[in-house]
């Protein structure tokens, strides 16, 4: 008697689970037509998993349908379909290989057989219109999600801090999905922002998370790892999320983008604003998402200088040593190794730490004041008496055109139906359009945000002392003190040593941060200056530090 193989699948949760039942059953019936028997253990299902590439590794019925295959075990295979076999050109083509070399005959519930003459063209149609089905799919899936997003819905399981909240018509039948902040979990989101803006590792935050017990977003993927724990990874995606600042945007993940870059095509990130879920303010968000918090990605480091410096040789990170004889050290390891090596005669060398401190108070105490501040002041005099109607209204006129012309490309691609050329312009023109749109609106609520109070508190500021005070007097830790330094000096390049005794930094210092950190607000002008600096010493003990500004 001859055997056969089964195999059946369905490809989603809104399938139903009698699904496979149904396809065996059809199956069992056509191997009883044509003489075959099955058995128990030749009967292969795949629940729930999509048939092409992408889910063809999670289809453990199928690799095992392919073991059999591979040790003689049946002699025909039998389908409902053959879209359950696949829906993927290139595991067609594999089969249909698999076919010609083994022997085994396929058939299928709704008409083939590889033993007709001329089989493998209908098996390779079917193919065809199996990843046409998929292109289709694919289509109108993201057509329904970018309506979703239009009429103002959500799409997507809720980010962790929102929760999905159904919405009914006047029948009680569902129009949609919104998310709704869940303040227990807002709460915990709202202080990894504070405690990342205040310099606190990633890994430091996941560590307090996980004491906490606090379960992070994606439970652990291996079967039994429970809940899962926090990661640095988990965390920085979450500070790293949008949605936090009120805003989704349809394309923007990483997982999107590295997708569409395997498949070679192009993707336009869509922004849709959703203000009612914001989370954090714009400064916090841009200092954490700038990498204004440390010049390192994670942002760890025990000392108030670890990553604040940067290598003008290789572009490196500067490393703080450990104590020795009271005495910390500024290096650079990469450059020290190449020197060791015979690769480099000269890098950035060694600087004392109480050098650098040296330095950033000079800077501090004798270039911020007299013209340096006045410039900011004036800039400030400026807002609090209203100077950003020009830039308003050049906004205002920016977004009038790309209004037009949005609506001209929107006409051109009704006229002419189905040119991809045109709807990829027409994409590209009304996302355009929508990111200026966006830029219109947090313009004009920053201008309603516009706090005069504050400006006149930084306006009051005479000099930095009380600043000076606070970074190297006041006893913070030292993870709030380097995120207040990369944000008030977001350039720290150590350019050389001209001498045994000597160093040359160039210095990149925001005035705007100092005053708002002065006076307790937000930094309203974020303007920079740059200066370069010779840190000179001696041989003589107790050491002195001259700090000497040096033409660029």
């Amino acid at each position: 008697m001859q055997v056969a193989a089964i195999y059946a699948r369905y490809s989603d949760d809104a399938q139903r689970e009698t699904s496979i039942e149904d396809q065996v059953r059809r199956c069992t019936e056509v191997a009883q037509r044509h003489g075959f028997t099955v058995s128990e253990d030749q009967i292969f299902t795949d629940a729930a998993i999509t048939g092409t590439e992408k889910g063809t590794h999670k289809r453990l019925g199928y690799h095992a349908l392919l073991a059999a295959w591979d040790k003689n075990q049946f002699n025909a295979l039998i389908v409902d379909e053959l879209p359950r076999l696949a829906r993927d050109v290139i595991e067609f083509a594999n089969l249909q290989n698999r076919i010609e070399k083994s022997g085994v005959r396929l058939i299928s519930a709704d008409g083939l057989d590889s033993i007709m003459p001329n089989w493998q063209l209908q098996f390779q149609i079917v193919g065809a219109i199996g990843q046409h089905f998929i292109r289709e799919t694919r289509h109108r899936v993201l057509r329904g999600m970018t309506g979703t997003l239009e009429r103002g819905f959500m799409i997507a399981a809720p980010a962790f801090g929102y929760v999905l909240q159904r919405i009914l018509d006047a029948k009680g039948e569902p129009v949609g999905s919104n998310w709704v902040i869940d303040e227990s979990k807002a709460d915990i989101v709202r202080n990894m922002y504070a405690q990342r803006s205040n310099g606190m590792a990633y890994a430091e935050i996941a560590k307090r998370l996980n004491n906490q017990g606090v379960k992070p977003p994606r439970q652990a993927r291996k079967e039994g790892g429970g809940d899962g724990y926090w990661r640095p990874g988990s965390v920085y995606r979450l500070l790293t999320n949008t949605i936090y600042r009120g805003i989704f945007v349809l394309n923007g993940s990483g997982f999107a983008r590295a997708k569409a870059k395997k498949e070679g095509r192009e993707l336009v990130p869509v922004e849709y604003r959703r203000p009612e879920l914001r989370l954090v303010d714009d400064e916090t968000w841009d200092v954490i998402s700038q990498g204004r918090v440390s010049r390192t990605a994670r942002g760890g480091g025990k000392h108030m200088f670890a990553g604040l410096v940067t290598c003008g040789t290789c572009g490196g990170t500067l490393t703080v040593s450990s104590e020795k004889d009271g005495v910390r050290m500024l290096y650079c390891p990469q450059c020290a190794q190449a020197k060791r090596v015979g690769i480099l005669d000269k890098g950035p060398g060694y600087t004392s730490a109480g050098g650098v401190t040296e330095l950033l108070k000079h800077l501090l105490e004798r270039v911020l004041q007299g013209e340096v501040l006045d410039v900011f002041r004036a800039r400030l005099r400026v807002r609090l008496e209203g100077g950003s109607d020009a830039e308003l209204a050049i906004l205002r006129d920016n977004v009038n055109k790309a209004d037009k012309a949005c609506a001209r490309m929107s006409k051109a691609l009704a006229d002419v139906e189905g040119n991809e050329h045109i709807e990829k312009e027409c994409r590209l023109v009304c996302s355009q359009h929508k990111q200026l749109k966006v830029q219109l609106q947090e313009f004009e609520e920053g201008l309603a945000r516009q706090d005069k109070t504050s400006i006149e508190k930084q306006l009051q500021v005479v000099t930095p002392f009380s600043l000076v005070n606070m970074l190297f007097t006041s006893g913070h830790s030292p993870e709030r003190i380097r995120a207040v330094l990369s944000r008030l000096f977001p350039k720290f390049v150590a350019l050389g040593k001209p001498g045994r005794h000597e160093s040359v930094f160039e210095v990149t210092v925001v005035p705007g941060v100092a005053l708002a950190e002065m006076t307790g607000t937000a930094t309203l002008e974020t303007g920079s200056i740059t200066r370069r600096f010779s840190l000179k010493t001696g041989a003589r003990r107790p050491v002195t530090w001259v700090v000497e500004e040096i033409e660029g």
